[in-house]
């Protein structure tokens, strides 16, 4: 059991021949169901392991070998078959501002939630993870940790926790995982703020996004929970994501767009926007440095003369997004 455990947890080698730790479905794969099975039986709660036909030196599972973008292929709730009500979500986020936007340069927090809404106790449970940008920002390697929920209690093994990938673009990838004995596990009912991925996003970022998602990691590959009333097959998981969450900032080279549309354009849409927050008790701009024409630290009159001067005579561009202090 634990030589299976520090394979499946990336502490151990590869069992060999690698299907002789395959003792569930005999489906070529080495997974957190072969575990489970293997647990319950050692304990008095489930069937002794079944001996696969043609047990030969097999490989794990091709496509780790093969696919290079295996740390970062999303996982597809059109997969999901059973247990549909199973839920790991993104509970809240950190370090967003007003608009509910990221703040470049300051803490954020992922801040993950862990529901057993069934009527079995969870003994085992596999999430990987992926932060990534749809359209090129960066950010600090993420972080993953866990929060005091009792896990002693609730987890004989693990929580574990391990990177796939984490340089701050592309994707970073890591994974949380851990099982109990059968007795044992997160009960009916366990709504908890388990896990948390922190990271910074860095000031070139100003416009994108950064989401977070569920991602598929080897060598146990898939989301899926052990349930105590059949450790032996997986429940695949239903996951409330991908979440993602608009950088704010000044968007370079300058500033001007004041409804913040990605493509940072500066067109009438924008000074309507700052005449209706002037005037009308229209909405906040999203970033007050777009609205803040003249880089005087202050929205006023003077920035909306000098945006249509800009736009209809010929006036000089507003102040850069790099510049504090200088038209």
């Amino acid at each position: 059991m634990t030589f299976i455990i520090a394979y499946l947890y990336g502490a151990g080698p590869s069992p060999n021949p690698l299907c002789l730790a395959d003792i569930n479905h005999c489906d070529g794969i080495v997974q957190l169901s072969d575990m489970t099975y293997i647990i319950a039986y050692l304990y008095g709660a489930g069937p002794p392991p079944d001996c696969c036909p043609g047990c030969t030196d097999i490989s794990y599972a091709a496509e780790y070998a093969e696919a290079p973008n295996l740390r970062t292929r999303p996982f597809t709730t059109t997969a999901l078959t059973m247990h549909r009500e199973n839920h790991i979500t993104v509970d809240s986020i950190t370090g967003l501002d007003v608009n509910g936007m990221i703040v470049p340069g300051e803490d954020i927090k992922f801040i993950f939630r862990f529901t057993n809404p069934t009527e079995d106790r969870v003994i085992g449970f596999n999430t990987g993870f992926r932060v990534y940008s749809p359209d090129g920002a960066t950010w600090q390697p993420i972080s993953l940790d866990t929060f005091n929920v009792g896990w002693p209690v609730y987890c004989d093994f693990g929580p574990f926790i391990n990177y796939f990938s984490a340089n701050g673009s592309g994707a970073d990838t890591a994974y949380i995982a851990g099982a109990s004995m059968p007795d044992g596990g997160f009960p009916p009912a366990f709504d908890e703020q388990a896990w948390w991925i922190a990271t910074q996003v860095n000031s070139t970022a100003a416009g994108k996004q950064l989401c977070v998602d569920s991602s598929w990691f080897p060598p146990g590959g898939g989301w899926e929970w052990g349930l105590s009333s059949n450790p032996g097959y997986p429940a695949l998981l239903e996951w409330g994501g991908p979440y993602c969450f608009r950088v704010g900032g000044c968007i370079p080279p300058i500033r001007g767009n004041v409804d913040y549309d990605p493509a940072d354009v500066i067109d009438i849409s924008d000074l309507v926007y700052l005449v209706d927050y002037m005037f009308t008790l229209g909405p906040v701009p999203p970033c007050f440095e777009e609205a803040d024409m003249n880089c005087d630290g202050q929205i006023h009159i003077a920035d909306l003369v000098y945006l249509v001067d800009y736009m209809f005579t010929g006036g000089p561009p507003p102040c850069r997004c790099d510049c504090a202090d200088c038209p």
